[in-house]
């Protein structure tokens, strides 16, 4: 149905262009809550399946976006890789990685100022072990975990999605 809407767009000479930003987190070492509200230490790495699926995941919602949209808005994909480690969870004690603390530290700093300007949303992909509760979360301000180095440029889109979301029956099945 998608694709179909998709053919039937007419192509705009205007539209607006969002450009995503995939990031993998390569692996998890930090403490998490379990199904049965026990604080456990979880160690993981991500699948490597993973970095496919997730395309796939990801070119889906590119047409979904650019065919309900009947062309106004297009969706640039970018993935990358930079080998980063989540070691601790939301200081609201949710079940999900504080970007503040991806290791190691400099080399993710790096990484964001290099990319920052040139994303308008960043998506991260991290390793949920299984037996723990968690869901995407995202919103904007992604600026404020940079803060005080990126006080003048305005704060980004962000989402942090579990592997297994990604990964799940339920999601594969919408396309």
């Amino acid at each position: 149905k998608i694709l179909r809407k998709l053919h039937s767009v007419v192509p705009r000479k205007e539209f607006v262009t969002y450009k995503v930003l995939v990031v993998f987190i390569a692996s998890l070492d930090m403490d998490l809550t379990d199904d049965k509200g026990n604080v456990v230490r979880f160690t993981k790495k991500l699948a490597s399946d993973t970095v496919v699926k997730t395309k796939l995941f990801f070119e889906y919602q590119k047409h979904f976006v650019e065919a309900f949209s009947d062309g106004n808005l297009k969706v640039s994909l970018a993935y990358e890789r930079p080998g980063l480690t989540a070691t601790e969870r939301e200081a609201s004690g949710k079940n999900d990685i504080q970007l503040d603390t991806l290791m190691p530290a400099l080399p993710y700093r790096e990484f964001l100022f290099k990319n920052y300007n040139r994303y308008d949303v960043f998506c991260f992909i991290w390793p949920k072990p299984t037996g723990v509760p968690a869901d995407a979360l995202g919103g904007i301000g992604m600026q404020d975990s940079l803060l005080p180095f990126l006080k003048s440029v305005p704060p980004r889109g962000f989402m942090k999605i579990p592997d297994s979301w990604i990964l799940s029956a339920e999601t594969r099945s919408t396309f």
